[in-house]
């Protein structure tokens, strides 16, 4: 990084060592880094959005998951939607959270969180806040 800071690689690395050490402040620094210099890097922004939810700036993390969401490479992403899904519904957007959760579910119906979607889906089922 410091024989040339406009190399990538080396920032995606340390952001993906401090999220999985639960650094998210340093984590984020790193994928500010990123997005410098990569504004629309899919990887970068998933990152970024794991990050600063954990730091409860939500407005910044629904920016990065729509990016990556509107990537290409979305599909490898899938967990953006459960992401999106949590974010929507702490804003009140119940319907657009359950579209989300219900995306999810599409792409990794058994994932560990899956679980999780549903029973939050048949809650606003149940209380008449979405459709089935």
């Amino acid at each position: 990084m410091e024989s040339d800071p406009k190399y990538v690689p080396p920032y995606l690395s340390l952001a993906l060592l401090e999220l999985k050490q639960q650094q998210m402040a340093e984590a984020a620094k790193y994928t500010d880094q990123v997005i410098k210099l990569l504004p629309e890097l899919p990887e970068a922004h998933f990152y970024r959005a794991i990050a600063e939810m954990s730091l409860g700036d939500f407005n910044a993390a629904e920016e990065s998951i729509r990016i990556v969401q509107a990537s290409p490479e979305a599909p490898k992403y899938p967990r953006t939607h459960f992401m999106l899904g949590n974010i929507l519904a702490q804003k009140g957007d119940i319907p657009g959270a359950a579209a989300q959760f219900r995306s999810y579910l599409q792409l990794e119906p058994s994932s560990s969180m899956a679980d999780a979607a549903r029973q939050q889906l048949s809650q606003w089922e149940a209380a008449g806040q979405v459709q089935k």
